[in-house]
This record gives structure tokens, C-alpha cells and sequence, in this order.
């Protein structure tokens, strides 16, 4: 639907001074109507054309269908087309009006039957070649759109109008083909030859995809020249600084966007903007915006990592610890910030990790409720917060399971239980009594993350 869009904007921009292609190459449009008409236009429209053409004509009623087009009365204008077919259903141009009418109600397909029937009624119509070449590129057929519109551009003058038409038709060709360097080409000469904010706004995309923000930026602020308000440009102005490094530039543009609320916005788009408050040192606020993309994914590494720097730089260590901790798990190859500024400690209690007995277990939690699966044991008791079991090998050995920060809720089976996590709870902790000969021959705990 974008492409459909944008290739409608382009062609409505350049529909009110293009000029039309006739039957033996080009010439200019000699009519140049006002995008809408008021009654009091539409009236004396209506008396000049019925003084001038006889109604039996079906030029009459495809001038009328024009004028009604105008004044907005659609339903009008569409009787007008067929009351023209009636009187002359060989005159291709009635098919290529009634097709223009159908692009500029964003009625693609209909269009394009209209443009088929005009070139199967005059096949050297290059007016209707050319149109049906922006109908395939509405409908995301480039390879179909350019076909047509490449061979129409080599015959457009240099100087026209309608050349540049075509530069930006097929450098929107290219976009969608991923040819990024051919449409910055077609849609720069478009530029040079029709400067407008629609252009340089493209541009502007274009030149970010290929990860050139300073270009990018020129062309956006270009955009803003012509349009100071424009909301969308102000944002990608913004990512584009935050891509530079240059976060308080960034953040002129973006903060009067989010100040608008952050409903709207996106995971990405998000992330860039806790960034760069992060890196412009407003750590509270960076702090609100990773606390929401925690929210929309809670076990995002990077999320974790960057809200632990803002709780850092507030001074709240244990909290980043927490934070870092979590990442780690996550990721446990990227565990600096975690070793550099929280090693020695547990992030639960801060009791330092060489003295906490080997078979004392931290466990993440993501739930309120996670189920325990014991593994080739028996099952003997279990109290609120205990759990006894049995190993059966040479000799028989009995292990207790103390669980901290949580208790056994529901008892399935013999293999299986529920715990329920405290309130405030980010981890429990699993104490076994007793002396395990080879730890390794029964899983203490499988954590199944989620479970409601």
C-alpha cells in the first residue's frame, strides 16, 4: 500500500504542469484546470461547454465527466464516462480519461483495464503506454513498469517536465527492486530538474537505507525548508543524528515527538530514543523508555544491559547489578559490565560467590509460577517451602530441596510440582542438603519459562 501511495503522490504532483503524450510524440496539456471547482466554477463550466459541443457528441459528455471529476461528484463524472462509450465505444481517448479518473481514486486495477482497452482501440497511444507503465508500478510490477517508462524516458526533451516525471516513476522502480544506487540516481535528476519536498523526502530515505546519514540529513533538512512542520521528516532527522553520535542534535528533533506520547511507537524507534537519552546523560528519562521496552520484551539483551548503564550512573548498583545479572543469563558471553562492576556479589543478597555453598542455585524468573520436574529420583515429602527426594544408587541417599523466595503451590505428581514466587521476587533460590557423589546424574530443576 506504501508504493501504491507514494506512486500516487508522485504522479498527482506532476499531473497540474505535465503536459500529455499525443498521437505523434508530445506536446503540451492545453488545459489547465484547477484542482477543484466551486459552484459557482462548476455552473459556468457546465453553460460554456453545452454553448460549445452538442450533446449528441461524445465529446460532450467526456468534457462533463472532467468538469463533475473536478466538483467532486464522482458517481456524476463515472454516468458521464459510460454515457460517452454509448456514443462511441471506439474512441480509445474516453477509455484513457476514465482510466486517469479511476488512478486519482486509487482504483488500480480498474485503471489498468482502462489504459488495456485505450491501447487495444490505438496501440501507438503513447499517452496510455506510459500510464499503464505507472499502473504495473503501482501494483509492484517494476520490472513491467520499466519495460515501458525506460523507453518513453529516452524519448521525453531534456528540458521537460514530463522527463522528470518519468526519472522519479523509475527510480521508484528501482526502490522497489532494491536498486538503491540506481533510484538515488533517477530520483537525484528528477530533483535537478523539479526541486520539490516530495522528492528530497525520498531522498533523503534513500540515502539513509545506504547508511549515508550526512547526505540523508541534507536532504531532509531541504524537505523542512519547504515544510517546517513536517512531523516525519523532524524523526528521521533525528535517528539520522543519533546514527552520527551526535545525541543532542537527535534528541532537538525527537523530544517533540515523544513529548506527544510514545503509544505510537515502535520497538526500534523506542530503543533509538532511550539511547539517546542515555547518551546525553538524562539517565531518569532513559530509565522510563527501557523500562517500557521491557515490558514489550522482556528478555531483550540489549534492553537489560543499557537500563543496568542509566541505574549505574543514578548510583543504584544493586539495582544495575539485577539488571546485568539478568543480561547474562541471556547472553553469557557478553558479561563485562556484569564482571567489571558487580563480580564477587550475588545480585539477590550481595553475599560474595566464593563463600555460597556449590549446591546453592539462583534461578531467573520470568513468572509467578514455574514448574519444577524432578529427574531420576523418588519423590519422598515435601513441605511449604521443602521438598524431599531419593537417589537410588549403590547406596541409598536422601536429598532436601529448601526453596527460597518461593513455595510448593500445587503438588501434580510424584515427578512433578508448581512454585509459587514471592511477591517482588526476581529470583529463587534452590538449597540441597546433603552430599551429591556425582551432581550431574539427576537435573535438580527444569525451569520452563512462562507458565502460567
Amino acid at each position: 500500500m506504501k508504493s501504491i501511495f507514494l506512486t500516487l503522490v508522485l504522479t498527482l504532483f506532476f499531473s497540474s504542469v505535465f503536459g500529455q503524450v499525443t498521437k505523434g510524440g508530445f506536446e503540451d496539456n492545453k488545459l489547465n484546470y484547477p484542482d477543484s471547482l466551486n459552484v459557482q466554477e462548476y455552473e459556468h463550466r457546465l453553460q460554456v461547454l453545452a454553448s460549445t459541443l452538442d450533446s449528441n457528441h461524445y465529446m460532450y459528455y467526456l468534457e462533463r465527466a472532467d468538469i463533475r471529476s473536478l466538483a467532486g461528484m464522482f458517481d456524476l463524472a463515472l454516468k458521464d464516462f459510460e454515457k460517452a462509450i454509448e456514443k462511441n465505444p471506439e474512441a480509445h481517448m474516453i477509455y484513457f480519461e476514465r482510466g486517469s479518473f479511476y488512478m486519482n481514486l486509487q482504483q488500480i486495477e480498474k485503471a489498468k483495464l482502462d489504459y488495456e482497452k485505450a491501447l487495444e482501440l490505438y496501440p501507438d497511444y503513447d499517452l496510455a503506454k506510459i500510464e499503464l507503465g505507472v499502473v504495473y508500478c503501482a501494483l509492484e510490477e517494476p520490472e513491467k513498469s520499466n519495460e515501458i517508462l525506460i523507453e518513453y524516458l529516452e524519448k521525453a526533451p531534456d528540458s521537460s517536465l514530463r522527463k522528470a516525471r518519468l526519472y522519479c516513476l523509475v527510480g521508484q522502480n528501482a526502490k522497489q527492486l532494491n536498486r538503491m544506487d540506481e533510484a538515488i540516481k533517477y530520483f537525484s535528476k528528477c530533483a535537478s530538474m523539479v526541486p520539490s519536498h516530495d522528492v528530497y523526502f525520498i531522498l533523503g530515505e534513500l540515502h539513509m537505507a545506504k547508511g549515508n546519514s550526512k547526505k540523508s540529513i541534507d536532504y531532509f533538512q531541504k524537505v523542512l525548508e519547504e515544510k517546517p512542520d513536517h512531523d516525519l521528516t523532524k524523526l528521521y532527522l533525528g535517528g539520522n543524528y543519533a546514527i552520527m553520535g551526535d545525541y543532542e542534535k537527535a534528541l532537538s528533533y525527537l523530544d517533540a515527538y515523544f513529548e506527544k506520547g510514545d503509544e505510537w511507537a515502535d520497538q526500534g524507534l523506542l530503543f533509538v530514543y532511550a539511547t539517546c537519552l542515555l547518551q546525553a546523560k538524562k539517565y531518569k528519562k532513559a530509565l522510563h523508555y527501557f523500562d517500557r521496552l521491557l515490558e514489550m520484551d522482556p528478555k531483550n539483551f540489549n534492553y537489560l544491559k543499557d537500563k543496568g548503564l542509566a541505574l549505574y550512573r543514578l548510583k543504584q548498583k544493586k539495582d544495575a547489578c539485577n539488571c546485568w545479572f539478568k543480561a547474562k543469563l541471556i547472553n553469557p558471553e557478553n558479561d563485562d559490565l556484569y564482571r567489571q562492576n558487580c563480580e564477587g556479589k550475588n545480585p539477590m543478597n550481595e553475599t560474595p560467590i566464593d563463600k555460597v555453598d556449590p549446591r546453592r542455585k539462583n534461578y531467573l524468573i520470568w513468572s509467578k509460577q514455574v514448574k519444577l520436574s524432578i529427574f531420576d529420583a523418588t519423590y519422598i515429602d515435601h513441605g511449604k517451602n521443602t521438598l524431599c527426594v531419593e537417589i537410588l544408587d549403590e547406596k541409598v541417599k536422601h536429598y532436601r530441596l529448601a526453596f527460597k523466595g518461593a513455595r510448593i503451590a500445587k503438588y501434580n505428581n510424584e515427578d512433578e510440582f508448581v512454585l509459587e514466587v514471592s511477591e517482588g521476587v526476581e529470583f529463587i533460590t534452590i538449597i540441597i542438603s546433603g552430599f551429591l557423589e556425582n551432581e550431574e546424574r539427576i537435573e535438580l530443576i527444569k525451569q520452563e519459562i512462562g507458565i502460567p
